[in-house]
């Protein structure tokens, strides 16, 4: 045999040890990650998902449209005034083996169409990164209203 043959060969062979040395703990990750998913699927529905409604309800009593969609673990709202988009909010929920936290996108735009303000956020509980069972409906709603009435006010500036 070449040495680069016995090369892979070994390669091979300590992969395999390697698998079989850690499968239980593989496979231990994989259910506590499903589990993780499961819960952020149902933070989406029930604690997202409200926040939107009630957030699109009030906008819209102030001459708001509101788009809003909603993926398994992410939603995006979108925004509109006199048919422009002035602000886009996305939330994506990331996944750890044992936690998921919430992760905020917003882009806001001025009445001419140019690019206000970018963010990219996580969610913080106690200044500190937190799962999603300890945020709330009112904490998404808090964090929503914060990121739209800076960023319109400085629309308003510019």
């Amino acid at each position: 045999m070449d040495n680069w043959e016995k090369k892979l060969e070994d390669f091979f062979q300590n992969q395999k040890e390697f698998e079989e040395a850690h499968k239980g703990k593989m496979e231990t990750d994989r259910a506590a990650k499903t589990e993780v998913r499961k819960r952020a699927e149902e933070f989406t529905l029930q604690v997202v998902e409200p926040a939107f409604r009630k957030l699109a309800h009030k906008l819209k009593q102030h001459e708001k449209k509101v788009l809003i969609e909603r993926g398994d673990i992410s939603s995006v709202m979108e925004v509109r005034s006199k048919n422009r988009t002035e602000f886009i909010y996305a939330l994506d929920i990331s996944l750890g083996t044992t936690m998921a936290t919430v992760h905020v996108k917003y882009k806001a735009t001025n009445k001419s169409g140019r690019p206000l303000e970018e963010g990219d956020k996580t969610i913080l509980k106690d200044n500190r990164e937190a799962d999603i069972s300890d945020i709330t409906e009112t904490d998404i709603i808090n964090n929503f209203i914060e990121n739209y009435t800076r960023t319109m006010r400085m629309g308003r500036m510019a």
